[in-house]
């Protein structure tokens, strides 16, 4: 073994140092195997669909100095939960009125009221190639963890911009992914040749685009 890798008491074999780190890898597994077990039993699969209008305008963040990517992290219906440094000063001062969702390790999530049609997105700049050794320790404001941007549900407050969405069918999903999505064929809901309610013919007309072609 090298220097580093050694145990840590002089005379422990291998399997004696990792034993209590085994442990606590098979507990969290056991954990995790539960929490998605009652993921799976107690929900319900809802579908929507959300599409921006013409008049959408992304708004991208002050450009920082050096080179760096505009990176989009979105989130397909509410943002369901953020962790307490990633709350606003308002969530904050209301977080005891709302709810607490622990993950299958136990760390505390707060689930944050919205619309679960919406899509959300963030619009971020990342740096470019800093890597593990990068001596940056934020960018532009945002801070990183071995030169990359954190996830903005475990990050400090970020600004998302809100794309309202339709609740659909199980039918209509089905033909939006497997025909526009798998097939990559280019196509949109009011592509759709099935029945759709009076709410979804309204919301096909809203977020319409001159050059569809229904």
């Amino acid at each position: 073994m090298g220097k580093n890798c050694s145990p840590a008491k002089k005379g422990q074999s291998w399997d004696e140092w990792i034993a209590p780190f085994k442990k606590i890898a098979i507990k969290n597994d056991t954990c995790k195997e539960e929490w998605l077990k009652k993921i799976e039993t107690d929900t319900t699969t809802h579908y929507y669909y959300a599409r921006s209008s013409p008049q959408h305008t992304i708004l991208y963040p002050n450009k920082p100095e050096g080179h760096f990517y505009w990176r989009a992290d979105m989130f397909l219906g509410r943002i369901s939960t953020l962790r307490e440094i990633a709350l606003t000063e308002e969530q904050k001062k209301n977080k005891d009125k709302l709810i607490q969702e622990p993950n299958h390790q136990g760390t505390i999530y707060y689930a944050i009221p919205g619309k679960s049609s919406s899509f959300h997105y963030v619009l971020r700049s990342q740096p470019k190639s800093q890597g593990r050794n990068s001596p940056l320790k934020e960018f532009n404001g945002q801070p990183l963890f071995w030169g990359e941007l954190l996830n903005p549900q475990e990050s400090t407050p970020v600004q998302f911009t809100e794309i309202e969405g339709i609740v659909i069918n199980k039918d209509i999903y089905e033909y939006l992914f497997f025909k526009c999505e798998r097939a990559e064929h280019f196509c949109h809901l009011n592509d759709y040749e099935g029945l759709v309610t009076k709410e979804q013919q309204n919301y096909i007309q809203k977020v319409k685009w001159d050059t569809d072609k229904r």
